[in-house]
């Protein structure tokens, strides 16, 4: 159970990021809500009230059978869930499914995920991580995005550092020179002994953009990305730029709004210099 558990999480933060979530904030949030409180309650129902109180904050004298608020947040998590599984998620070796009322959480391995799993040339098994990578836009650079953990940081730091790598991740989603998907924590493959430059070339990315928050010496926080092209093994993109101790949500967009900007210039540039980005191949950005 514990694997599912860990497998499940990590497919959920993934679920998230996709276009389909990132744009329903309200049904992301419901998702995360039912997974955690599902793994922690051992998978029993969870009433409405529950979900209203916990999920969306409403205050503790919510009455579900005066209000369908709570019914209509779960079937709009459903449809979200079926566009989902119609599009980027057709691969994901983990499926999830909200029942009726009483509400449970269904998590199921898919059939296809027994074969996807096994290990390929070099031994590191895949995962839908890299399918993410292969329903972006036709032609463009795929970039995975991995976040090192902000080790050492207060705890206020750390929650900044991780806000700033998911506004990093929304921005580049939208942005014209690249598909991207992440972010993918460090940990979630320090286990392999393999170089991520190689695991990112093996899921199918063109690049990597390394992202790492570290404490700096006046209590602020360091933050600095780094681009490496995972087929030529180079790092063609390194910034960094500090955030003082003041550790806020407007400190993080301003940190996210300025690595996006640095991040997109950069392959902006490369595409302005080559007329096509350098993709280890012969593939046209047009």
């Amino acid at each position: 159970m514990s694997d599912l558990r860990s497998r499940a999480i990590i497919q959920m933060q993934m679920m998230l990021e996709s276009r389909v979530f990132v744009v329903r904030p309200r049904a992301a949030s419901l998702l995360r809500f039912f997974v955690e409180e599902s793994f922690r309650n051992g998978g029993a129902p969870i009433d409405q009230r529950s979900i209203a109180i916990h999920a969306h904050l409403l205050p503790e004298d919510f009455e579900p059978g005066k209000s369908a608020y709570v019914r209509a947040h779960v079937s709009r998590l459903r449809k979200a869930l079926r566009d989902y599984y119609e599009s980027v998620g057709r691969d994901d070796p983990i499926v999830f499914g909200i029942t009726g009322g009483p509400y449970r959480l269904i998590v199921k391995e898919a059939r296809r995920a027994a074969s996807a799993s096994k290990k390929p040339a070099g031994g590191v098994a895949t995962d839908s991580v890299h399918q993410h990578a292969r329903s972006g836009r036709r032609n463009l650079p795929t970039v995975l995005l991995v976040a090192h953990d902000a080790a050492g940081c207060p705890a206020d730091a750390q929650a900044v550092g991780e806000q700033v790598v998911r506004r990093l991740a929304t921005g580049l989603i939208d942005c014209p020179f690249v598909t991207a998907c992440g972010p993918v924590l460090c940990d979630r493959i320090a286990a392999e002994s393999v170089p991520l430059d190689t695991l990112a070339a093996q899921w199918g990315y063109d690049y990597m953009a390394v992202v790492t928050i570290r404490p700096s010496a006046d209590s602020g926080l360091s933050c600095s990305a780094t681009v490496i092209d995972v087929h030529r093994r180079k790092q063609v993109f390194s910034d960094s730029t500090t955030v003082g101790p003041e550790h806020d949500q407007t400190a993080a967009d301003g940190v996210a709004g300025w690595l996006h900007h640095r991040v997109s210039e950069a392959f902006m540039t490369m595409r302005i210099d080559s007329g096509s980005l350098p993709l280890g191949g012969e593939r046209s950005m047009s």
